[in-house]
């Protein structure tokens, strides 16, 4: 499932993306950082914007993902915290898409 993550996060273009290691109960994370919705189907469809633009740009969402272990029922989840951005409905659309994302492609392996 980390693999899963890892390739849904490096499909979305011009998002930075650092993998960190936060808790013990946590297999892997990740911080997210982008300073523009390139994730949403409506941003999918527009064209790219400069990248000297995204780069003067404040960051608008600033958040953490990553795959939790529970040893009680033995389950994967994916976890995610808003950090730092100017639109919680964006931290959600993003959660959101990644969710869907991973469980397509978890769904078409298995």
């Amino acid at each position: 499932m980390v693999d899963r993550l890892r390739e849904v996060l490096h499909s979305i273009r011009n998002i930075n993306i650092e993998e960190t290691h936060e808790k013990s109960s946590t297999l892997s994370a990740f911080l997210i950082r982008s300073a523009e919705d390139t994730w949403s189907r409506k941003a999918r469809r527009q064209p790219a914007t400069s990248s000297a633009f995204r780069d003067q740009s404040p960051m608008c969402l600033v958040c953490s993902v990553g795959i939790r272990y529970s040893s009680e029922n033995s389950e994967l989840s994916l976890e995610s915290q808003w950090i730092v951005g100017r639109d919680r409905k964006m931290f959600e659309s993003f959660v959101s898409h990644i969710g869907r994302k991973v469980a397509a492609t978890t769904q078409s392996q298995d």
